[in-house]
């Protein structure tokens, strides 16, 4: 899953139709929450085989942080 992916992920889970860059704060930018990380853990699953719990996910606080873990899997 690479970087242009993730981006796309994150922009229609944030419904945001502004460019999604690697400094913007998931939380404080792109408003997520909760419900978003699950659903965000979900799709990362699905799209690499790999379970990610939705805390994880949370823990990240910048789309960069994210997009670099998500890389990695």
């Amino acid at each position: 899953m690479g970087q242009n992916e993730i981006l796309k992920v994150l922009g229609e889970i944030a419904e945001v139709e502004e460019e999604i860059v690697l400094e913007m704060d998931l939380k404080h930018d792109l408003g997520f929450d909760s419900l978003m990380y699950i659903d965000l853990a979900v799709k990362i699953k699905k799209m690499t085989g790999r379970e990610i719990s939705a805390f994880e996910l949370s823990n990240f606080n910048q789309v960069r942080n994210l997009v670099e873990f998500v890389e990695s899997l």
